[in-house]
């Protein structure tokens, strides 16, 4: 089914058809916690909830500009509020939502193809960061080591 299908069946409802609309406290879905503080954990999540995070992500995004031609790539799994929330804006919007790898340290092979002009991190990939750059720098030689890490700590 394309968006235009969608798009298709949405002006046939509005034409008569009927549709079941659920009640804002209806259960709407299951949300997955990345783990970055503890265990993952599912949180129940109900329709005004989703709405609420549509909506915040639509006013913060409103003064960028973003429209049809956007292409966001999202690092988390589709169960993340935020990755949940911003293929919502782009079933709403019409945009391309790219998926990750799945590899954190794949990240610049993800941009060179998705070629995205909006992006959402979850933690866990700016601590593969972290631990890629603290993996390089141990790595280093004797005076670059030692620069290097008077410029962090100068935060240069």
């Amino acid at each position: 089914m394309t968006y235009h299908d969608v798009l298709l069946e949405g002006a046939k409802l509005k034409q008569g058809g009927s549709l079941n609309t659920p009640k804002a406290e209806s259960l709407c879905t299951l949300v997955i916690t990345s783990g970055t503080t503890g265990l993952p954990k599912a949180v129940k999540y109900v329709h005004s909830m989703i709405m609420v995070s549509l909506a915040e992500f639509v006013i913060y995004t409103k003064p960028c500009g973003y429209n049809q031609s956007e292409r966001i790539l999202a690092y988390g799994s589709m169960a993340h509020i935020s990755s949940m929330t911003s293929f919502c804006y782009c079933i709403n919007y019409g945009c391309c939502y790219g998926f990750n790898s799945g590899d954190p340290l794949k990240f610049v092979e993800d941009c060179q193809v998705l070629k995205p002009t909006l992006m959402l991190f979850l933690p866990k990939l700016f601590t593969a960061f972290y631990g890629k750059i603290k993996l390089g720098i141990a790595q280093l030689g004797g005076c670059k080591r030692l620069l290097v890490e008077k410029a962090i700590e100068t935060k240069i």
